[in-house]
């Protein structure tokens, strides 16, 4: 029924009125009926995405949004660009199966080459990935069908506005970057900034001109040119014109819905006023003034196409201004840095290395402390190259092969908003790196299908030691601890651990050493360890300790078990 409905209102409103009678279905030719013009303002009551302009749709969270496009001919060209604002989406692009009325007699043929285009209704997915940013997603291909194509909108992170730009015109406008879409730093002062960028080669009509706009913030780079707009005005719906509807009351209902949500999300908004947006024209270079010495800044170009208001995003890069203060948010190496992410710096914490030669490689150890969900840690190099993007809850170590004299920038953002608390530590020796490299899964299996009253067997993975890392200079020691889980000391042990205390669980009084494991260089990338002299139907807790010699520990995750029952006697 609602499917009928849609397809009446889309009849109605772009006057594609079929008369389905054999007479007329038989005067069609291959290439198929014609819709009429589109227009842009019948979008609200259709969901009829407009060809060639940029519209705005809005997508709550876990909540579907459907939209609608037509293609009135089939091996049109389809042109579609999404740009989500605020979180990342998943979205998906199939062909809606259309009525088609039974045909006999002499237009079999044809009769077989519609139920064809039913039977072969093909889908395109494409999902986007969230973390650091929100990018554009751009796709071309050519309609086999024409009808009705349905695209779905879903957001899993958070209420978002997307920006949705769709054209089945040869002729379409679309902003087009060069082959390598990077912004420059040109020149650094104490208060300014010189950037440069390569022009846009773009498609478009004879109309079309595209306007170079630029992002300046202390905070981080952004993906589209929509999500710059939303941290500085809000992401808030779009409110209807006044004159959409067909005065029906559930229609007045929804409208009034829509007014009390968007209060809502007025009322939780977290405006950035730091940032600096500005256009420039034509011009591929800009000077940025203004700024404060010793301060890191972020920089983002966009060119946008004035008639179809589609933008594309280069791919942005930072700098820090010279001055007395520039080293405030220096990583030093071979040094262990606390880093707070607190209201005062927007929960979000953003710290330089800088490397002065070329080295063979980079070794990172990063670890939260505590709080709940994971911090999101995302390296870049003031080249604009993307080095590392990872969800932190714990403890890392990382090893990045030949790295380039530089600077690298740190930026930290935890999932949830609040005080948090990380530490880093860097160097470009493994001899003055003192932590184990850790695997990427320190979780610690237990075995079950092993477990007895009195035994358990626990796996879990080794640690990576590099091949030209001779074993006689660095031991790897496994050590493995175990707590008897009992009424008094139960309650004690944290939940929520604090990863950079020296007791983490808040077991330490409570645990033993029971076995040590030298690290060896075979072909398994894994240990198997039985630990026997259990108590039957006792529960403990389990926890393995890697050290580097000479060096320090790291943790994997502990883990707990329970012994079997004892089996009674027949």
């Amino acid at each position: 029924m609602l499917g009928r409905l849609i397809s009446v209102l889309i009849c109605l409103h772009y006057g594609y009125f079929v008369q389905l009678t054999e007479g007329l279905m038989d005067s069609l030719d291959d290439s198929g009926s014609h819709f009429s013009p589109f227009h842009p303002e019948l979008f609200y009551d259709t969901n009829v995405l407009p060809q060639n302009v940029e519209m705005t749709v809005f997508v709550f969270k876990d909540e579907v949004k459907r939209l609608y496009i037509l293609i009135d001919r089939d091996f049109s060209p389809l042109h579609l660009s999404i740009s989500p604002c605020s979180a990342a989406i998943t979205w998906n692009l199939y062909l809606r199966q259309p009525f088609i009325p039974i045909r006999t007699g002499k237009n079999e043929h044809k009769n077989n080459r519609h139920n064809e285009r039913i039977e072969n209704s093909f889908v395109y997915q494409f999902p986007k990935i969230s973390g650091g940013g929100q990018k554009s997603d751009t796709v071309k291909f050519l309609t086999r069908y024409a009808g009705v194509y349905v695209l779905t909108l879903k957001s899993h992170v958070r209420d978002t506005s997307v920006r949705v730009y769709v054209s089945s015109s040869q002729k379409y406008f679309s902003v087009r970057l060069p082959k390598r879409p990077s912004v420059t730093v040109t020149h650094v002062s104490t208060n300014s900034v010189t950037l440069h960028w390569t022009h846009s080669t773009y498609e478009s009509t004879k109309h079309g001109k595209i306007e170079y706009c630029i992002a300046v913030n202390p905070r981080q780079n952004y993906k589209t040119l929509c999500s710059v707009q939303a941290a500085m005005h809000g992401d808030i719906p779009p409110r209807p014109p006044r004159w959409t509807g067909f005065g029906f009351r559930w229609e007045r209902n929804a409208r009034k819905s829509l007014w009390r949500r968007i209060k809502e999300i007025r009322e939780r908004m977290d405006i950035k006023s730091d940032i600096q947006y500005t256009c420039v024209g034509s011009k591929t270079s800009h000077i940025v003034q203004g700024l404060k010495e010793g301060k890191i800044y972020f920089f983002d170009v966009f060119a946008v196409d004035q008639q179809s208001n589609a933008s594309a995003a280069y791919q942005g890069t930072n700098a820090t201004t010279r001055g007395s203060s520039s080293n405030a948010n220096q990583i030093v190496e071979n040094t262990l840095v606390s880093i707070k992410m607190s209201p005062i710096t927007g929960y979000t914490a953003v710290v330089v290395y800088t490397m002065k030669n070329h080295s063979s490689a980079l070794y990172y150890f990063l670890r939260s402390c505590s709080g709940p969900g994971p911090v999101v840690v995302n390296v870049t190099s003031t080249r604009g190259l993307d080095i590392l993007s990872t969800s932190l809850m714990g403890t890392k170590t990382f090893f990045i092969p030949k790295v380039q004299a530089g600077i690298y920038v740190f930026k930290l953002t935890p999932v949830f908003l609040g005080s948090r608390q990380a530490e880093i530590y860097l160097a470009n020796n493994y001899s003055m790196f003192p932590y184990p490299l850790l695997p990427n899964d320190t979780a610690v299996e237990n075995l079950r299908t092993l477990t007895t009253s009195t035994s358990v067997t626990l796996k879990w993975s080794k640690v990576f030691l590099q091949p030209f890392i001779s074993e006689e200079k660095f031991q790897i020691e496994y050590y493995i601890y175990q707590t008897t889980i009992t009424k008094d000391n139960k309650e004690n042990i944290n939940i929520v651990p604090n990863y950079c205390v020296e007791d983490t669980w808040g077991s330490k009084r409570w645990r033993r050493r029971v076995l040590i494991l030298q690290h060896r260089n075979n072909e398994s990338n894994f240990f198997i360890q039985k630990i026997g002299g259990l108590q039957p139907d006792s529960e403990y807790l389990f926890q393995i300790e890697v050290k580097k010699t000479p060096g320090r520990s790291l943790s994997y995750e502990p883990v707990f078990v329970e012994t079997n029952p004892e089996k009674m006697r027949t």
